[in-house]
């Protein structure tokens, strides 16, 4: 029975949509027979970029008793490889977007390099590496990994959570929803100004997920858009569920940067699992999953591009947009569901 690994830079308790994907697929992996324990490097000092040469051995003492270890991202690859010759293990770099391209857009000369160094040292001495989509797995082979170390594990949805919920009407109103981070490349701005744009009374907008750190966004939000829009704060699971539930079109307005044309939202494969149609930027792979499943709308980019697309599913009928709705739950019950990519990622490691 083959012992795996979770290397995690948080800190246990955390409930990020990044400890979220490492625990989903640390207990799919369970279900297919194998044994597994995660390591949280924030929980301890010792995991400190500075204090990592001195404690290696006793990493490395950690990691000779698993056959893998799941590496979590770039500075988790980066720990596991940095004690790679005093352990010997497979190291699976669970690769996180371009983290080099980020940075650049970030800015700031000294956490470039750190970056930089770490990416390098990820990339040149993991055994095996997963992404979350094509785009991403496309690169690191331009980079020089062999296709057949790289598996695509996607940020998956767990279907007895995310459901449809019985029929909703809304009379003549369509109801727009979007719920996650605020990031400028998450272009909430675009669908903003995009609704404020929309003459009808009959199109409405809900935006979800603020939290104390975003009271600036939200304020400024409030000051441009009055009671057009309304404006949630972080809702709990079941809360936002049934939030969602509610709506007729959910929306992911990103903007094309490195870090989202390497990237995939999870909130797509949660989107599509309620059964609602969705409305994407063409800016990453959602765009191609939507157009090939007829699931929703994809649009150019920018606010004038994504009113037209608000216009015309706003005008849609309750049949096209049911119809749209239930093709993406075929998709994610066929592609999305965690059993199947961590069915699909045991056996991709039990053939090493």
């Amino acid at each position: 029975m083959k012992k795996i690994l979770f290397i995690s830079r948080a800190k246990s308790g955390d409930r990020s949509a990044y400890t979220h994907r490492l625990e989903k697929l640390r207990s799919g992996l369970e279900k297919f027979g194998f044994l597994t324990d995660t390591l949280y490097l924030g929980d301890t000092s010792r995991t400190a970029h500075t204090l990592i040469p001195i404690y290696i051995p006793e990493l490395a003492r950690v990691f000779k008793q698993y056959d893998f270890l799941h590496a979590g991202g770039t500075p988790c690859a980066w720990v596991a490889d940095l004690c790679k010759s005093f352990h010997h293990r497979k190291v699976i770099y669970d690769i996180h977007g371009d983290r080099i391209g980020e940075i650049l857009q970030e800015g700031g000369m000294v956490p470039l390099l750190k970056t930089f160094l770490h990416e390098m040292v990820a990339t040149c001495f993991s055994d095996l590496y997963i992404t979350v989509c094509n785009p991403l797995k496309q690169l690191y082979i331009r980079r020089g990994i062999p296709p057949q170390r790289i598996a695509i594990v996607r940020n998956g949805v767990d279907l007895s959570q995310f459901r449809p919920a019985p029929s909703v009407r809304h009379k003549q109103n369509r109801i727009f929803a979007y719920a996650g981070k605020f990031q400028w490349y998450q272009a909430v701005e675009d669908l903003v100004e995009a609704m404020l744009s929309i003459r009808s009374s009959h199109v409405q907008c809900e935006i979800i997920g603020f939290s104390e750190e975003d009271r600036e966004i939200k304020t400024r939000i409030q000051k441009i858009a009055g009671h057009k829009i309304l404006l949630i704060d972080q809702l709990n699971r079941e809360a936002l569920i049934r939030r969602l539930q509610n709506a007729d079109v959910l929306v992911i307005p990103r903007r094309s940067t490195r870090a989202t044309v390497y990237a995939f939202p999870t909130k797509f494969a949660e989107y599509i699992a309620l059964a609602k149609p969705v409305l994407v930027s063409h800016v990453d792979e959602t765009a191609q999953f939507v157009q090939r499943f007829s699931c929703g709308m994809v649009y150019g980019e920018g606010p004038e591009a994504l009113r037209n697309a608000m216009e015309e599913m706003s005008n849609a009928s309750d049949e096209i947009l049911h119809l749209m709705g239930q093709q993406g739950r075929k998709l994610a019950e066929a592609v999305f569901d965690w059993d199947i990519i961590c069915k699909q990622y045991a056996n991709f490691l039990m053939q090493w």
